[in-house]
This record gives structure tokens, C-alpha cells and sequence, in this order.
């Protein structure tokens, strides 16, 4: 399995920063794990995109299709709607 590089320090400090709050002992090995299989399944699906379009390579619409399949809309351009704002929170 390759482990993407989420070093303990890092996310520890992007939590803090971003929310303002610290992580519960025991909540960081769980947060590399979950940071390890989110990006695990962003590249399967990347995979499957270029698959499906005959493609070998990842192409920027693959990974355009990725980020809006994920509803993320400030990087696709969309309006974000009522969910999306909510998770935003």
C-alpha cells in the first residue's frame, strides 16, 4: 500500500489553523488513515475516468469531473448549494 506523506505535524497544524481546534489523543492515527483511503479512492476514480475514456493518461477532465463528482464548487465553478454550504461549515 502506498502511504501518501500526511505527517502527524502537518495535519495536526491544519486543524488548529483551519478550525481553530485541537485533536482528541487518538484521533490523529485515525485521521492519516482517513486522509490515506480518501486519496486512495481519488486515484481509483481517476483511473476508472481514464479507463472509460480509452484513455492511459489522467487527463485535466478527468480530474475536472473528479473535483465535481466530489462537489466541491469552488473549483469547478458552480454555484455551491444548500448541502454544500452546510458541509462548508
Amino acid at each position: 500500500v502506498f502511504l501518501f506523506p500526511f505527517t502527524k505535524t502537518n495535519l495536526r497544524a491544519q486543524v488548529s489553523r483551519r478550525c481553530g481546534l485541537r485533536l482528541a489523543s487518538g484521533s490523529m492515527n485515525v485521521l492519516v488513515m482517513a486522509c490515506q483511503a480518501f486519496w486512495l479512492q481519488a486515484a481509483d476514480d481517476l483511473g476508472a475516468y481514464a479507463a472509460h475514456s480509452g484513455s492511459s493518461r489522467v487527463t485535466q477532465s478527468d480530474v475536472r469531473l473528479l473535483i465535481h463528482r466530489q462537489r466541491v464548487p469552488q473549483f469547478y465553478g458552480g454555484q455551491p448549494t444548500l448541502d454544500d454550504l452546510v458541509r462548508m461549515k
